[in-house]
C-alpha cells in the first residue's frame, strides 16, 4: 500500500507542478495584457488631453468672434452698421460655420470621454 501511495503522491505532486506552471504562465501572459492595456490607456488620454486642448482652444477663437460681432453691432452707430451691412452677413455665415465646427468639437469631445471611461473601465476590470 505504502508503494501505491507514493505513486499517487507523487502524480499529485507532478500534477501540482504543472498546474503551478500553468498559473504562473497564465498569470505573465496577463500582467503582459495589463501592461500593454495601461501604455495603450495612458497614450490615448494623453491623445485625449491634446485634442481636448485643441477643441477649447477652437471653442477660444468661436467665442472671440462672438464678442467682435457682440462689439460691432453694440457700439457702433447705425451708419457704420449699414455700411457694413456686407460684412455682416459674411461673418453670419461665418459663425454658422463655426457654430457647426464648435458642435462637431464638442461631439467629438464627449465620445473621446466616452471612450477613456471605456478603457479606465475595461483596465479596472482586468
Amino acid at each position: 500500500a505504502s508503494w501505491t501511495q507514493f505513486r499517487l503522491t507523487a502524480a499529485g505532486l507532478r500534477k501540482l507542478d504543472s498546474s503551478r506552471t500553468e498559473f504562473e504562465e497564465c498569470q505573465a501572459e496577463t500582467e503582459k495584457e495589463f501592461a500593454a492595456l495601461q501604455r495603450k490607456y495612458e497614450s490615448d488620454q494623453k491623445r485625449a488631453h491634446l485634442i481636448r486642448s485643441q477643441l477649447e482652444d477652437q471653442l477660444a477663437e468661436c467665442d472671440k468672434w462672438r464678442h467682435k460681432m457682440h462689439e460691432t453691432l453694440v457700439n457702433h452707430e447705425r451708419a457704420t452698421l449699414m455700411a457694413h451691412k456686407e460684412r455682416s452677413a459674411q461673418l453670419g455665415g461665418e459663425l454658422e460655420e463655426i457654430v457647426k465646427k464648435r458642435d462637431d468639437a464638442e461631439n467629438r469631445k464627449a465620445k473621446l470621454l466616452s471612450y477613456m471611461d471605456n478603457m479606465h473601465t475595461s483596465i479596472r476590470e482586468l
